[in-house]
């Protein structure tokens, strides 16, 4: 491993520069969750020594994972550490797709997959509590609470049968005569049920508004510009704007006339926008769930590093440095 000559600061407030420095300082000072874990000025010692040394053996990636594992850290301190020293390296290494320094980027491969180990290990996705086979299996209270909790009317329908026929096949055992039987009262739900889907198929609804709608146009410009790019296609660097101006046209509806006009054209010939476009920050986290939803992680990554760049942009205009 290569030696770092590090200098740690001694002021807070040397670091208190940017929105990243700024986040975990809030993060530590304000967040119940990790409030107390570092002093702000021990951490942001620890995490840009720790980017330096990464750095510098970026060549080697398994040593580098090895030296933080061997920092003694508590492992839910060594967790929020690898997190934002992930997020830092990234700034620097690029994504996958883009990437500034491909040695960096594939260092930070590493540490996100020891990442996601530690994180399995402490906060472990819990599986539902399985129902008790038989206490209260039948009791109907708890079955009409059961079947609020289901998307469709047919999918009630289905849950009342199951168990109304998993009853008929016990009633020896279950069936008390107390009141009306069990099965009577599912069979008066799915009844119920079954008349409101007769309901529902003779009722004319409006037809739903066109996802696409939802955006306005410098979102969908966005959402495009961002998806290109992540396919290899950079507008404006390796391919015309025109033809891609002209498919948001086609799949928006919106009319066409020529290129000169297109409000498309005109936002995708500048997205995105960090000086001029005051709304960019809105636009690009009203869109960012989009691509979480989907999954498209390295997209994600792009509009938060996107997002940074977009407020030091800010700064730097309202400070004269540009």
């Amino acid at each position: 491993m290569i030696k770092v000559n590090f200098t740690p600061k001694t002021d807070i407030e040397e670091y208190l520069n940017n929105d990243f420095n700024l986040e975990i300082f809030e993060d530590l000072t304000e967040n119940e969750d990790w409030q107390g874990a570092f002093e702000p000025l021990e951490f942001l010692n620890l995490l840009y020594e720790q980017f330096e040394i990464v750095n510098a053996n970026k060549e080697k990636p398994l040593s580098v994972v090895k030296h933080l594992f061997g920092l003694k850290l508590e492992q839910t301190k060594l967790y929020y550490l690898l997190y934002y020293l992930k997020r830092h390296i990234y700034k620097h290494s690029g994504s996958e797709y883009e990437p500034k320094d491909k040695q960096l980027s594939i260092c930070r491969g590493f540490i996100e997959k020891e990442y996601d180990k530690l994180e399995a290990e402490l906060y472990p996705k819990t599986e539902p509590e399985p129902q008790p086979e038989n206490e209260y299996k039948y009791d109907f209270q708890k079955v009409k609470q059961h079947i609020e909790t289901l998307a469709t009317v047919k999918d009630k329908i289905l849950y009342l049968t199951e168990i109304k026929t998993d009853f008929l096949q016990n009633k020896s055992s279950w069936d008390l005569d107390l009141g009306t039987p069990f099965d009577s009262k599912c069979e008066l739900e799915i009844k119920k049920l079954n008349e409101v889907l007769k309901l529902e198929a003779h009722t004319t609804t409006p037809k739903a508004k066109p996802r696409l709608g939802e955006y306005s146009n410098s979102q969908l410009v966005l959402i495009f510009y961002y998806f290109f790019k992540y396919s290899g296609i950079e507008p404006r660097v390796n391919t015309d704007i025109a033809p891609i101006a002209k498919f948001l046209h086609l799949i928006t509806g919106k009319e066409f006339s020529n290129t000169q006009s297109s409000d498309f054209y005109k936002k995708l010939s500048k997205a995105p926008n960090h000086i001029s476009d005051k709304s960019l920050i809105d636009d690009l986290n009203h869109i960012k769930p989009l691509f979480q939803k989907v999954e498209l992680n390295e997209i994600v990554k792009m509009i938060d590093n996107e997002i940074d760049q977009c407020r030091t942009a800010i700064k730097e205009t309202k400070t004269g440095k540009r």
